[in-house]
């Protein structure tokens, strides 16, 4: 029993029973010693990145968010009420039937009382935007399209191909500035989210790496010699290697990159380029349906790009961030690795 004059007595101590405890043991115990502490300019083994490598790149607000809406999946998802549904079918009726903004306007007058709360167009779009998580960024180019105001060129206030002006004349306000012209860019890393949210699509995504090859036949992309030699070399980024290889994971997805330029309605004298992506992991049958294209936008024209890897930035940003492993979905993939063969 623990006396009452010994100084590092517990207070509670004069509660002891005598007697209880552990007994003697014949254990040898080797005494323990804090590791030494580390010099103030070592790097300490045991860091967040080093433990996640996949969380390089994000915010703590990327981070909350995939977590979030990966908990939600594991937990069924979030379930659509009626009023979204409506919105959803509402879309759906105006895209695959292109319908006029007018005779979208008047299908309640014309089916009054039938068609409940039916959104109006602009508060249709916004549903949408919401629902879907998609919401398109923005980006100042040329009046003529010769450039995107992005990388080294972000801060310039004239095209240095055209030398045209990039805001209109009629404000000198610097926050209020309206630029003359705008490329809007989707996102990336949104869309291959949402695919994997899907079962059905994130089965059929699993094609590249569950097929089989055949000694001496080129049937597919992955049957060449480029996507072979990948598969033994290690990431590579911004002059960074990273610590896994090129398709190493069954959830690792192969992109092309396809653009070319047409006359929207039949004009010889003006031009437009789509910018159009297709996942290679889906199976050749079905990866170049429409709806498995992915539209990063559309260079507005009307005339062809001067630098289109302008456009690109925001691109090569998200591959860059992909290669890292920044798009983590833990109830239905690991990390994304992204490799990029072009085509044209």
């Amino acid at each position: 029993m623990v006396q009452a004059n010994n100084p590092h007595a517990h207070l509670e101590s004069r509660f002891d029973t005598p007697g209880a405890g552990p007994g003697p043991s014949t254990r040898q115990y080797s005494p323990r010693f804090l590791p030494e502490p580390l010099p103030d300019n070592a790097a300490h083994p045991f860091t967040l990145k080093d433990i996640h490598p996949e969380l390089a790149g994000m915010d703590i607000l990327d981070y909350v968010t995939q977590t979030t809406r990966a908990q939600m999946i594991h937990d069924g998802g979030q379930r659509l009420d009626n009023a979204d549904m409506l919105a959803i079918e509402a879309f759906n009726y105006k895209v695959n039937t292109d319908i006029s903004s007018r005779a979208y306007g008047k299908l309640r007058q014309a089916f009054p009382g039938r068609l409940g709360d039916l959104p109006t167009e602009p508060r249709l779009k916004k549903y949408i935007k919401t629902l879907s998580g998609l919401a398109g960024r923005e980006i100042h180019c040329c009046v003529n399209s010769c450039i995107a105001y992005t990388g080294e060129y972000e801060l310039l206030e004239n095209c240095p191909h055209c030398l045209e002006a990039r805001f209109r004349p009629i404000c000198n306000d610097q926050a209020r500035r309206i630029p003359r012209r705008i490329f809007l860019y989707l996102s990336l890393m949104t869309r291959l989210r949402n695919l994997y949210r899907d079962p059905a699509m994130a089965q059929k995504l699993r094609y590249r790496a569950e097929r089989k090859a055949e000694d001496n036949v080129l049937r597919d992309i992955f049957d060449g010699a480029h996507y072979n030699r990948l598969c033994g070399e290690r990431v590579v980024v911004g002059g960074n290697t990273l610590g896994h290889r090129y398709f190493s994971k069954p959830t690792d997805i192969a992109l092309g990159l396809s653009s070319n330029g047409f006359g929207p309605f039949k004009s010889r004298k003006q031009s437009c380029w789509p910018l159009l992506v297709f996942n290679y992991n889906l199976p050749p049958s079905i990866r170049t349906r429409l709806e498995n294209m992915l539209c990063l936008g559309v260079i507005p024209g009307p005339n062809s790009p001067k630098e289109i890897d302008t456009f690109l930035e925001p691109f090569i940003d998200e591959l860059e961030l992909l290669a890292r492993g920044s798009l983590c979905m833990p109830t239905c993939w690991h990390a994304l690795a992204i490799c990029l063969p072009l085509q044209s």
